[in-house]
């Protein structure tokens, strides 16, 4: 039944100088509450809200967040899409919902098992549900033990060698990259001694659609890309898709988990799609014309692995061959000769 408000005249507040100090103190808190939501504010991410109740958590150079994540509140319950390296980082993502007053946490979606956009579940584990595939759970549950363990041997060792690095850096871009990386394995040391692998423990296979009471959101299983199993999130009301690790602007994806061929169809998938705004894994908020520019970029080292393997040239080559332009200043540099290594291996293969 609808609540019907009906003016009453008494029920109106006398006005007396009690009640004008009263009104003006409630406003205060009001605004200094509204001003607490938005001048939320974490070392580890930027909130840049895309409209009313959505928001794109960037992550910050040199925080512990890694990877972006998604807040999208669906009217009786927020959803979050994808929940961060570190799970102190999380623990911030959680906080800048209540500071926002958003609704309560009750969906949380992995869009696929990398551990930059998993290791935060267990902060949300006991008030919201986790969403993924079964081959996203299968992966996360089979890697990510022997993944942490070896972890733990390397990354103390890599984090001095990389802090040596960073002191004795004179190139700004170099020097922003490392303090990126340096942000990666604290947030990984940092995170051992409380860490839980916490699992999705709802799987769906094609699509689905999270109906709220104010928007609906859409899950869509990509399959193999990125990864073996990839998912995006899209908001058809408001033209915005939560893209992952299908997307990377402004910085090298990594190829060597996936296929491919079969990313740059997902791609092309995505651009079919009614969508304003796109939110990538990593970096900033973009358009489709960031989609179209990492398919440019997959064939464009498709085609340079390709003459190498048709002309003869060794794969050792690949370490004198530097980016070329616009990759130059991309971050997550070292990624082009992993990905232009692992392209020349599968071409060998075929040839």
């Amino acid at each position: 039944m609808d609540t019907i408000l009906k003016y009453n005249p008494s029920c109106l507040i006398p006005i007396t100088l009690q009640n004008l100090f009263k009104i003006f103190i409630l406003t205060v808190a009001i605004y200094l509450g509204q001003s607490e939501a938005q001048h939320f504010s974490s070392k580890h991410f930027e909130l840049i809200q895309l409209t009313d109740g959505v928001y794109a958590a960037i992550h910050r150079i040199g925080g512990q967040a890694i990877c972006n994540a998604g807040i999208i509140d669906l009217g009786d319950r927020t959803l979050i899409f994808d929940t961060f390296l570190s799970p102190l980082a999380a623990s911030d993502l959680k906080s800048s919902i209540e500071a926002l007053d958003l609704s309560p946490i009750r969906v949380v979606v992995n869009s696929h098992s990398h551990n930059d956009h998993i290791r935060g579940n267990q902060v949300f584990a006991r008030e919201a549900n986790i969403l993924a595939t079964a081959d996203i759970r299968k992966a996360i549950s089979l890697e990510e033990p022997a993944t942490i363990a070896n972890e733990k041997s390397y990354a103390p060792g890599r984090l001095k060698t990389l802090k040596s690095e960073y002191l004795n850096e004179q190139d700004s871009l170099k020097k922003q990259e490392l303090s990126m990386w340096i942000g990666y394995f604290e947030a990984m040391i940092e995170s051992f001694p409380i860490l839980q692998t916490t699992l999705p423990n709802i799987i769906f296979q094609d699509s689905l659609h999270i109906h709220g009471s104010q928007r609906s959101a859409k899950l869509l299983s990509m399959g193999r890309g990125h990864t073996n199993s990839d998912i995006v999130l899209y908001l058809p009301q408001e033209k915005i898709l939560f893209a992952s690790d299908l997307l990377f602007i402004n910085m090298h994806p990594y190829l060597a988990d996936g296929d491919p061929d079969l990313w740059i169809q997902r791609l092309e998938q995505l651009l079919i799609m009614d969508s304003e705004k796109v939110v990538p894994g990593h970096g900033p908020v973009g358009t489709k014309e960031n989609i179209r520019q990492m398919i440019l970029y997959i064939r464009k080292l498709e085609n340079l692995t390709q003459q190498m393997v048709k002309t003869g040239q060794s794969i050792d080559a690949i370490e004198q061959i530097e980016a070329p332009l616009p990759y130059t200043q991309w971050c997550f540099n070292n990624f082009y000769q992993i990905n232009m290594k692992f392209l020349y291996k599968k071409y060998s293969e075929i040839h």
